[in-house]
């Protein structure tokens, strides 16, 4: 059976454009990157968890949901702990990561 020349090219366009759906959605979580919430609030609060990922929040306008400054820890077990920059204990467990290969990403925002 012949298919006519643009009802072929509509299906491979409508399958490219699938594919590159699906590229960039698992791109953010192949460059170790996945979508985390904002940080409402920070705590100063020692975290005794295994930490498995680490996040920057940068201010962003006063205005936004993320309007303060904040580290993001993700445990192993998934919870999330907001953490003010200027926590005493947060340089050394920086440290820490760094030295078991867990660096802090740029928290990517939604668009």
């Amino acid at each position: 059976m012949w298919t006519s020349p643009s009802k072929t090219t509509s299906c491979v366009l409508t399958l490219l454009t699938f594919i590159m759906i699906i590229l960039s959605a698992f791109q953010a979580e192949a460059q170790g990157q996945r979508a985390i919430a904002c940080c409402p609030s920070v705590s100063r609060a020692i975290i005794r968890s295994h930490v498995s990922e680490c996040y920057v929040q940068e201010a962003q306008s006063s205005e936004d949901y993320c309007g303060i400054q904040a580290y993001i820890l993700v445990t192993t077990s998934g919870d999330k702990f907001c953490v003010d920059p200027r926590a005493r204990w947060l340089k050394q467990k920086l440290k820490m990561l760094t030295k078991r290969g867990v660096s802090c990403q740029p928290l990517l925002r939604p668009e």
